[in-house]
């Protein structure tokens, strides 16, 4: 299990906005593990929703981890709102 205390190392984030949308994905893994996980984003249409998904092949039970690690992607791709930037 994943927990907001044990980030995982972050190895790769690619992701691009365009004028087809939000796509891209990161690659991650647990300090502890030698397993290396991904996550898929993407958005249609330029809106401002976002999907994510875990990558075919993640074999972990339950959506806790996946939606906590889901959760540091939109930290890292979600504009700031007026708020934030002020």
């Amino acid at each position: 299990m994943v927990s907001a205390s044990g980030r995982p190392d972050l190895f790769l984030l690619s992701v691009a906005f365009d004028l087809a949308g939000t796509h891209g994905h990161m690659y991650f893994r647990d300090p502890t593990s030698t397993e290396l996980r991904q996550i898929i984003v993407h958005s249609a249409d330029g809106g401002s929703g976002y999907r994510c998904e875990p990558a075919a092949g993640d074999t972990r039970d339950g959506w806790e981890p996946f939606l906590t690690e889901a959760g540091w992607l939109m930290a890292l791709i979600r504009p700031d709102t007026a708020e934030e930037r002020s």
